[in-house]
């Protein structure tokens, strides 16, 4: 028990530390990928860890059925991760290098978007107990196509338009739930260019990607989701949809109050944090498929815990108080989730990993 708490809170409090007291000592740029790499030894070759863990396995062996040809990869919704859970199977990595992959993938992503604010160990900080701890760990599938997102974001903020779209395409093939982005991107994007003459040829060709891609959703993917989340009369709510979704649209409201020099791509993102909390409102009955929805707007949080730091905004007053405010909330969300959550003492206690 105490060696899974010091598993799980040691990476934490590193990050709290150097979020307070080291951000320009320690330059991320340069520490954050081996820090990122070390998690990737922690997590990536965990074993039997998380409530997904049994349908993790099954899904890997499903795949597996299938021989080494591109109907194995083709024949499933997921055409990547089918492709690595082949090619993990094929090295006798099974689904260990699945996972490895998956996680890898995600902290790729994070590393390149915690690169582009300018306080990135206090983000990672406040970004760590959910979207690492949880995310990461839990769901294989949706944190590699969410650190595909975050590649896709950091694109889009340095105007890289085609390859952030083509990155949001790439996400969709580890899982497809990752086409809900492609709203805000489209947004963000004419924003941008909104005086500028390419904006007419951009729209037609947004418009196109948008319309194809709109017609293989509701062809391919609508019916699969209408089965699972209605038809087959599972019960589909969330008891911690407020508790993650709540401080996400806090950080929305503060990139909405204050736009920062970042990109316009956070505000269109917390925008549609908008929208997903009054979906939930409406519509509670349906409140893990907004979950998970909401997973991808996660770059809101970080941006907002660093770039509220040094801007006027509601947090507090002062550095040190809005400083203390985003310790204070990552630390309460800590806890809590490892103190009271059935969830945590059932699927992630014991700490297992097959390297040590």
């Amino acid at each position: 028990m105490i060696y899974a708490f010091m598993i799980y809170y040691t990476p934490f409090f590193i990050a709290s530390f150097l979020g307070l007291f080291c951000e320009k000592k320690i330059p991320f740029k340069k520490y954050g990928a081996l820090y990122l790499g070390l998690l990737t030894l922690i997590y990536g070759f965990r074993d039997n860890i998380g409530p997904d863990w049994a349908v993790i396995v099954e899904n890997f062996n499903n795949i597996n059925h299938l021989q080494l040809t591109p109907e194995s990869f083709f024949f499933a919704r997921e055409y990547l991760y089918a492709f690595i859970s082949v090619l993990s199977q094929s090295f006798n990595a099974g689904i260990y290098g699945v996972n490895v992959v998956c996680f890898l993938i995600f902290c790729t992503g994070v590393y390149t978007l915690l690169c582009l604010v300018k306080r990135p160990w206090l983000s990672l900080m406040a970004y760590y107990p959910y979207y690492i701890l949880v995310v990461a760990v839990n769901y294989n599938r949706q944190s590699a196509a969410l650190g595909i997102c975050l590649i896709s974001i950091s694109l889009l903020a340095k105007d890289r338009i085609l390859p952030s779209f083509l990155c949001i395409i790439i996400a969709m093939m580890f899982h497809q739930s990752a086409l809900v982005l492609l709203p805000s991107f489209t947004a963000a994007t004419m924003i941008r260019y909104k005086q500028n003459k390419m904006v007419i040829p951009l729209a037609i060709l947004l418009a196109l990607l948008a319309y194809a891609l709109s017609n293989y959703f509701s062809s391919q993917i609508l019916p699969i989701y209408i089965y699972n989340y209605y038809e087959a009369g599972y019960d589909y709510t969330s008891a911690g949809l407020w508790p993650r979704l709540i401080p996400l649209l806090v950080a929305s409201l503060v990139c909405i109050a204050r736009p920062f020099s970042v990109s316009c791509i956070f505000s269109c993102l917390s925008w549609s944090i908008v929208v997903l909390t009054s979906l939930a409102i409406l519509n509670p009955a349906q409140s893990t498929v907004i979950d998970r929805l909401a997973i991808y707007f996660s770059p809101v949080l970080v941006v907002a815990s660093s770039e509220a730091i040094p801007a006027y905004c509601f947090i507090a007053s002062s550095t040190k108080a809005r400083l203390i405010a985003i310790f204070a909330f990552s630390v309460i969300f800590m806890v809590s989730w490892t103190s009271f959550s059935s969830y945590f003492k059932r699927y992630w206690l014991p700490y297992s990993n097959i390297l040590f």
